[in-house]
């Protein structure tokens, strides 16, 4: 076991290493840190996410892209599954320090194109007041594969079928309009998830920061990144049907950043329609991962933790290599004691 972990060591520093200097100068990311929520973390600057939610990421970006296609608002799903009033956000992407440094240079940025946004779509409830943003088409492909993807993984993977949110997905600004339910709270409002983006298992569905957020590591990263933050969310929502959400923190962000490197690499093989993840686009999606870890020297039996950027990189490329079926094990092999 030791040789094993040895093993994992090594491969992700040169990972690491390799990734860093791909993009250049790469100021310290969001670090991990205890909350009284499962999953909390504070941003740079000290804030945490009230509500009832547990977002990890702290960003607090500004920068926004209000060109693109106009958005269908879609639909306003209720909440239908109250069977645990947690929700659990540990995005894998927040920007290093909350901003874009200056002096980063992110030369693995993939080019990317816009996607026009199928006619009433329902997928995402974008609410009616939203800003278009040029991503937002690519944000509903992207669900559409995960859940493509888990149709098929669910049954493959853990022999039973997948059942969609039934809660709903939801971009959340400051200008919204309609409401969102809420997680343990009457509702969501845009503080509870300004600068991150979570799963509620209470409602089954999962909402992000389109104000901030999403803006901000489309640009930094590019949508690929976004596409890996949300992949790691739904991963969540799978934990929740496997009745795994119970599990330690460390554990199930491990499991999430595994399922979003099985889906990843769906992608890279060429199986999704519409979306294709080449070299830059997984070195993106990684890089958005390592830049929200805990301290090497943090402690794992810490409520909150969420693994170093050695652990999250490793428990991706473990889902990339080996597919879901190696996620599955996460809570079975012991794995804290590697951590």
């Amino acid at each position: 076991m030791l040789a094993k972990v040895r093993k994992r060591a090594a491969v992700s520093v040169v990972l690491i290493g390799a990734l860093l200097a791909a993009c250049g100068t790469v100021k310290q990311g969001v670090t991990a840190t205890r909350s009284n929520r499962n999953g909390a973390a504070t941003s740079a600057t000290g804030d945490t996410n009230p509500g009832g939610t547990t977002p990890d990421t702290g960003a607090n970006p500004t920068d926004t892209n209000p060109s693109g296609t106009t958005p269908d608002t879609g639909a306003n799903p209720t909440d239908t599954n109250p069977t645990n009033t947690n929700s659990t956000d540990t995005v894998p992407g927040s920007p290093p320090g909350g901003t874009a440094p200056e002096d980063t240079t992110f030369d693995t940025k993939p080019t990317e194109t816009t996607i026009t946004i199928p006619a009433g779509q329902k997928v995402i409830d974008f609410g009616s007041s939203k800003t278009p943003e040029a991503y937002d088409g690519f944000l509903v492909s992207v669900f559409q594969d995960i859940e493509k993807f888990w149709s098929e993984q669910m049954t493959a993977t853990y022999g039973k079928p997948f059942v969609p949110l039934k809660g709903g997905i939801f971009a959340a600004y400051k200008s919204r309009q309609e409401p969102i339910p809420g997680c343990g709270t009457a509702r969501t409002s845009y503080s509870d998830v300004q600068g991150n983006a979570f799963y509620c298992s209470q409602g089954d569905f999962i909402v992000y920061d389109d104000d901030e957020l999403m803006p901000q590591l489309v640009q930094q990263l590019g949508q690929s990144a976004v596409g890996v933050v949300l992949a790691h969310e739904f991963g969540h929502a799978i934990q929740q049907r496997n009745g795994d959400f119970d599990q330690p923190t460390i554990l199930k962000e491990q499991q999430a950043d595994c399922f979003a490197g099985a889906w990843a690499a769906h992608l890279s093989r060429g199986e999704s329609a519409g979306l294709v993840f080449g070299d830059k686009e997984i070195k993106a999606g990684l890089i958005a991962m390592i830049q929200v870890r805990d301290p090497v020297d943090g402690d794992v039996t810490d409520a909150d933790a969420h693994g170093t950027g050695f652990d999250r990189a490793g428990a991706f490329e473990d889902g990339f290599t080996g597919g879901t079926p190696r996620c599955k094990t996460f809570f079975t092999e012991d794995r804290q004691k590697s951590l």
